[in-house]
């Protein structure tokens, strides 16, 4: 296995995970460190828990579908420099559409 596939699979991995136990230990009270972290997330209470339930379900959903194309895309064209950035690019842009997304649902 090359080094492009190595990176290629450590980060669908790593995002991946991090999107899961996210979603699995959800932040119990507002705080500085963990969670998902916003001004309008962290007016109140129901904002914090239901910005932080928003955001994790998108956030699986979300990679998950993308690991899913980029799975297809590897197996069809190969690994390629271009496909571990690609990977990043579209994993900056679910992080962004996620915050996009939420902060539009509290």
């Amino acid at each position: 296995m090359s080094k492009d596939e190595w990176a290629f699979f450590i980060l669908l991995f790593l995002f991946n995970a991090l999107a899961v136990i996210f979603k699995l230990f959800p932040p119990r009270k507002i705080n500085l460190l963990y969670g998902y972290r916003t001004n309008k997330s962290m007016l109140s209470e129901e904002n914090w828990k239901k910005a932080n339930v928003i955001f994790s379900n998108f956030l699986v959903t979300a990679f998950i579908s993308l690991t899913g194309v980029l799975l297809l895309i590897f197996f069809v064209f190969g690994i390629t420099a271009q496909l571990v950035i690609l990977e990043l690019v579209g994993f900056i842009g679910v992080l962004i559409s996620s915050i996009i997304y939420t902060e539009r649902k509290i």
